[in-house]
């Protein structure tokens, strides 16, 4: 659940800087630098930063939402990079006549790209949700008590001994995130054969 909602901010958050920087340099600079700057960060660094920017948030740093914003954050770029070029690749036109027709920015983009870009937004989803299920640096710093993640759950069970729930465990995982990763790959492959 965490790394579902995770990976919708995420891709929220994606849409939002591809839409915005396919106008405007000062938003390609902002998606340019926000890519660079989560992926150079690693796990624990990215972990330690948002402890310290939220600590004194109880109402973030006490509950789940921390390790949402944790999953967010280290997939967020994966989501620019993918979602970028099908964003890019939105039919003028058709932004252009939907505009002409008296609409403005936002019913254009919730009207007219949204739906234009919705296979590679669900692609963009899938690949978010199976990087979020995976991360353990930042959240295994961050999670509060009562806060498990699967990936933290199988980092434990690896280093009790215990092999049978391990493998039940891992096993549930792994297709769960093959079931993702397999949509992800169906979905990208038909947006970039058919356009976003």
């Amino acid at each position: 659940l965490l790394a579902a909602v995770a990976a919708t901010f995420a891709v929220a958050l994606a849409w939002g800087l591809g839409w915005l920087g396919r106008d405007s340099r000062a938003w390609r600079g902002v998606a340019l630098l926000t890519v660079a700057l989560t992926l150079a960060a690693p796990g624990p660094v990215a972990g330690m930063a948002l402890l310290l920017a939220y600590r004194t948030v109880d109402a973030i740093y006490d509950a789940p939402a921390i390790v949402v914003l944790a999953m967010a954050a280290r997939t967020l770029p994966y989501a620019v990079l993918i979602l970028w070029p099908a964003l890019r690749a939105l039919p003028r036109e058709q932004l252009d006549a939907a505009a002409v027709d008296g609409w403005g920015p936002a019913a254009r983009a919730w009207r007219v790209a949204l739906p234009l870009s919705r296979r590679a937004t669900a692609a963009v989803w899938a690949s978010c949700f199976v990087l979020a299920v995976g991360e353990l640096p930042a959240t295994n710093l961050l999670a509060p008590p009562g806060v498990d993640t699967i990936s933290q759950l199988i980092w434990s069970l690896l280093h009790t001994g215990v092999e049978s729930h391990l493998a039940g465990v891992a096993l549930v995982t792994l297709s769960a995130v093959a079931a993702a990763g397999g949509l992800a790959a169906v979905l990208l492959r038909n947006a970039v054969s058919r356009g976003p």
